[in-house]
């Protein structure tokens, strides 16, 4: 199964066991309404899926907010509720990709969108964690600055391993870092270098913004390369990890 939220200011779910055939599942009504829902995933253990979302303007005004949604019923009915809110543009995590560890545990990658005048060594991800099945977050900055607004994607190997992809803009480069879920977890300066997967285009707005998952044993990571006439979804399937 598969489950998404197509990117909409109105938001649809839909279900496919297949890729080819849809169902329509809920029409979720949800305030305040966000830009995005981020990919679904399962916490089996409270027998809830949930997703992240985030909402905004991308101006310079403090009206931006993210937080989560929680279903009890296979996605029926969702639960919204707000983490934080009145956020500046600086301390507002979009587009986030999460992985559940185990145990309450969630690890998050959010984009982190730029202000005019900053320091180029404030263009970070951040890095959320929750211990409380996503009731509650702790918010980071990373020592990951190659990125420029670029979404990441998180996958989580079977041995513990997490892979966080994203697309280098300006430099037209697909990259990975993996780490340890430990090593990581209350460290987000200690994500190792980055190993380059392959090349894109060098175009600043239109290339980047990964989604990756893990299928046939291997990563298909999916992106979008081009210029303003011409831009493709591109799919680069990465053989897993090894040795960490």
């Amino acid at each position: 199964k598969a489950w998404f939220f197509p990117t909409a200011m109105h938001h649809e779910l839909y279900r496919t066991a297949d890729g080819v055939h849809f169902e329509k599942i809920s029409v979720p009504e949800l305030q305040p309404v966000p830009i995005q829902i981020s990919d679904i995933f399962s916490m089996p253990e409270r027998g809830e899926l949930a997703a992240l979302w985030f909402a905004g303007d991308y101006q310079g005004g403090d009206n931006n907010s993210w937080g989560m949604l929680f279903s009890r019923d296979d996605g029926r009915t969702w639960t919204q509720l707000v983490l934080e809110n009145h956020l500046p543009k600086k301390m507002w995590p979009t587009e986030q990709s999460a992985v559940y560890l185990g145990k309450g545990r969630l690890l998050a990658i959010a984009r982190r969108e730029s202000v005019r005048g900053e320091d180029c060594e404030m263009k970070v991800q951040f890095q959320l964690e929750s211990s409380d099945y996503g009731r509650s977050w702790k918010k980071y900055l990373t020592n990951i600055s190659d990125i420029q607004e670029s979404t990441p994607s998180l996958v989580l190997t079977d041995h513990g391993a997490v892979c966080n992809y994203y697309y280098q803009r300006t430099a037209g480069l697909l990259k990975r870092r993996v780490a340890k879920a430990d090593s990581v977890w209350g460290h987000p300066a200690d994500w190792p270098e980055p190993e380059i997967l392959t090349c894109g285009s060098k175009e600043s707005y239109h290339a980047g913004n990964v989604n990756a998952v893990a299928a046939s044993g291997r990563h298909m990571i999916a992106f979008y390369s081009g210029n303003e006439k011409d831009t493709a979804v591109m799919v680069f399937p990465a053989d897993m990890p090894q040795g960490v």
